[in-house]
């Protein structure tokens, strides 16, 4: 399995955030003309609206596809029969509604506790996942569904999942480096009982 490359999923959401600030600044600067009536009012709202829209579209489709991908690589690698769910199951629930409130904290917070347990039936010497980011994600991302709320907490939000992936795919890069490591350790909880007191 490839390492995750930080950069292109960093990269893409970053490009995505300026491509919707620009078309908020767009927006404006037609209001703007608009009110010094150096464009007609209706031409000024409908290409504002079009291009706003526009930019709400493009960065959610990149949010979306990132986040899929982000999901399914990291729970990829911690498949050993002893994951809580499986990559596609992590991201399908997410389309199911109301149930997605409740599978969100299991998506992003379990993976942190399970990556960690991971690590410990493999005696592994990776750095563990701390749980602040993890468990922060998912309440943060319900709070920008509140209508005004959302727009005040969508920025930490974002700021949150922009950190969230650089853990992330640092975590998985550790894990693929170590994974012959991985496939020549027993796990403890298969291990004799004697033998894991030794």
């Amino acid at each position: 399995m490839k390492k995750m490359n930080k950069k292109l999923y960093l990269g893409a959401m970053i490009l995505s955030l300026g491509m919707l600030l620009l078309a908020i600044c767009a927006a404006v600067a037609l209001a703007i003309a608009a009110m010094n009536q150096m464009v007609q009012l209706p031409t000024a709202i409908t290409f504002g609206i079009q291009i706003f829209a526009l930019g709400i579209f493009q960065f959610v489709v990149t949010n979306t596809f990132v986040t899929i991908f982000l999901i399914m690589r990291m729970w990829s690698v911690i498949q050993d029969g002893q994951a809580r769910m499986t990559p596609g199951q992590a991201v399908g629930f997410l389309f199911v509604p109301f149930y997605n409130l409740y599978w969100i904290f299991q998506v992003w917070g379990g993976f942190q506790k399970d990556y960690n347990d991971y690590l410990n039936r493999y005696r592994m010497t990776v750095p563990p996942l701390p749980p602040g980011m993890y468990e922060a994600y998912p309440i943060l991302s319900i709070l920008c569904l509140i209508p005004f709320l959302g727009i005040l907490v969508a920025p930490v939000g974002l700021f949150v999942f922009l950190s969230l992936i650089s853990k992330t795919c640092d975590a998985v890069n550790n894990l693929l480096e170590t994974d012959g490591q991985r496939r020549l350790t027993i796990p403890v909880s298969v291990q004799n009982p004697l033998m894991a007191r030794s």
